[in-house]
């Protein structure tokens, strides 16, 4: 049975087990001399004690020496190399289930720890296990299609390439129970099933058993003491920020608990040039080994840009100490208001000023805004304000504008619903199309409702921390609407004072792939506060911007499957993408038409895609 140390060097220690002896011949010592008067008595007695005590002191003489021989043996752990008679067979097959995920780059003494799995396999495969059938399961399951297979040793070693890091998209106790039920279904005299891991506590999320008619064995890679930190996420609020204004930056980091780290952020283009360096942050871990940064931030006026975060200092995981987001800053989005006459120009101007406060003076605003008497062509959003019903052709425009994937935002003057009943059924059905639900006649309330968010939906990331400023919202009159449709979300709800159902002030209808917005009331002074309120100025800049499910740009943990709508990209039926090692995978839509979807898949590597 041949043995390989881990520490082979202790070995030279062996000639320490022959310190007892050498230490007994330098210090043995003489029977003295007693005169006395007669020993004839006791002679006899005296040499049997001596014999004894003599094989008493060499027997224990050599017990020293073999617990040192013993010691220096353990300290040189003969633990690598498994007895060959425990693969002895002809017929042998085995299943090496080796943690590929990537918390096997932890550096332990200077080498990852999936430069040690692979070396172990290796070894295996040479020695052990040369004569066997072998299966090699990594943290990363082959596609269906091409599950792993059992090939002669000799065959793996010959097309055999280091492990790589892969995503770790089951634990490794599934993999771990995909080879076993593997190995019970093969005729052969010894079935072996051996497990490589750093024994991450997420890769076990429950005890592993039933494996009595397998032989198994562990080849434990677990560091003696992990100091490694990293940063687990990063995002930005609100989800569509706006070039000029400031957003909020988040950073989410993992580490030891008590351990503090200074983290650096910066800003880039897609190519790695900076734009902006902002000084290190020093952030300390709580005791559950946490920490957030949260950072102001002002975007440049460009479509592309990432926000990087950088967690300093030396790391035995170097590879997570850097993440980093992608955003979209969408093209400017041309707005057209319909230029209303009379007392609707008030309400106008208001909401002109809500979109554009500096009324194009701002270089890089994300809307253009505009008034005119018709639908411009080349319009991306437009915002119309209702001071009566518009015919069933006007309506079926409005649906057919957000249909190719555009927003329309629609203002309704209170009183309107009065009229609704003398409609014609035609003009009724196309007007309902657009709006969240069917105007309902109801007396006008004495005092002010209540106004609340109705939801957690992205669009409201950026008011939902902001709820005092929500409570001194007031709508004195409205047009009553209750919503029925799966396809109307109610964003803001307004609750009347009289106890009466909730209605919406503001709601989100789907129509094909577009948007039509409603607010249930004119931004008029005698009828809300709503023009002058900062939530009404933040709300219509964002449902103007094209919403973040459409983005160009994509942002996926690594395994994750990346998505592109295929509404950026107008009718093409395959797009080309590039990963960040310059492999370009041609990708075909998928999905029914008007909604469909690029998915992409093979994101192994971390890095930029560029599509």
């Amino acid at each position: 049975m041949g043995l390989e140390f881990l520490f082979i060097n202790a070995l030279w220690a062996l000639p320490l087990a022959g310190l007892p002896v050498l230490l007994h011949l330098l210090f043995r010592r003489k029977s003295p001399v007693v005169m006395f008067s007669t020993l004839r008595f006791v002679k006899s007695s005296v040499q049997h004690t001596a014999a004894r005590k003599k094989v008493q002191r060499w027997l224990l003489l050599a017990t020293r020496a073999l617990l040192l021989l013993l010691l220096i043996w353990a300290i040189a752990q003969p633990a690598r190399r498994l007895a060959q008679s425990w693969f002895a067979g002809s017929s042998t097959v085995a299943a090496i289930v080796v943690d590929t995920s990537y918390s096997m780059l932890y550096q332990d003494q200077q080498t990852p720890l999936l430069d040690r799995a692979s070396a172990a396999v290796e070894d295996l495969l040479r020695g052990e296990l040369a004569d066997a059938q072998v299966a090699i399961y990594r943290s990363r399951p082959q596609p269906d299609d091409n599950p792993e297979q059992l090939r002669r040793a000799s065959a793996i070693l010959a097309d055999w390439t280091p492990l790589a890091p892969q995503p770790a998209t089951l634990p490794l106790a599934s993999r771990i129970g995909t080879a076993a039920a593997m190995l019970r279904k093969q005729q052969a005299g010894q079935k072996l099933l051996i497990v490589i891991s750093d024994l991450q506590t997420r890769e076990f999320p429950q005890p592993l058993a039933g494996f009595d008619d397998l032989k198994i064995a562990l080849i434990d890679l677990h560091p003696a003491e992990a100091r490694s930190a990293g940063v687990a996420r990063i995002s930005i609020s609100p989800q569509q920020p706006i070039a000029g204004i400031t957003s909020e930056a988040v950073v989410d980091l993992n580490g030891r608990s008590g351990d503090s780290r200074p983290v650096a952020m910066s800003l880039q283009t897609p190519d790695g040039q900076t734009l902006r360096q902002f000084p290190p942050v020093m952030v300390r871990f709580d005791a559950a080994g946490r920490a957030q940064l949260r950072s102001p931030i002002d975007l440049p006026p460009q479509r592309f840009v990432r926000l990087v975060a950088d967690l300093q200092n030396d790391d035995p995981t170097p590879w997570d100490n850097r993440r980093g987001l992608l955003i979209d800053l969408p093209p400017q989005q041309k707005l057209t208001i319909i230029d209303p006459p009379g007392e609707r120009a008030d309400a106008s101007r208001f909401v002109a000023l809500a979109l554009d406060p500096s009324e194009g003076r701002q270089n890089g605003w994300p809307l253009a805004v505009r008034s005119a008497a018709v639908v411009q062509a080349d319009s991306d959003v437009l915002v119309e304000l209702w001071d009566r019903w518009p015919e069933a052709s006007a309506a079926d425009r409005l649906i057919d504008f957000a249909s190719r994937g555009r927003t329309v935002v629609l203002f309704l003057r209170p009183g309107l619903e009065s009229t609704w009943s003398q409609l014609t059924t035609p003009q009724q059905k196309a007007i309902e199309r657009l709006l969240p639900g069917e105007p309902m006649s109801r007396d006008p309330a004495t005092s002010a409702p209540a106004v609340m968010l109705a939801g957690d939906d992205p669009l409201l990331a950026g008011v939902a921390g902001d709820a005092q400023a929500l409570a001194t919202l007031s709508v004195r009159r409205w047009v009553a609407m209750m919503p029925t449709d799966p396809a109307v979300t109610t964003l803001l709800k307004l609750l009347p004072p009289d106890g009466g159902p909730a209605m919406p002030l503001l709601a989100r209808r789907s129509v094909g792939v577009g948007r039509v917005f409603t607010w249930s009331t004119l931004p008029q002074t005698r009828l809300t506060n709503l023009p002058l309120h900062p939530i009404f100025l933040q709300l219509m800049v964002t449902i103007a911007l094209p919403p973040s499910s459409q983005s160009a740009a994509a942002n996926a943990e690594i395994g994750q499957t990346l998505t592109l709508p295929q509404s950026i990209l107008g009718d093409a039926d395959a797009v080309d993408i590039e990963s960040p090692t310059h492999q370009i995978t041609r990708v075909e839509a998928q999905g029914p038409a008007g909604g469909r979807m690029f998915s992409f898949d093979q994101t192994a590597e971390a890095g930029l895609y560029r599509w």
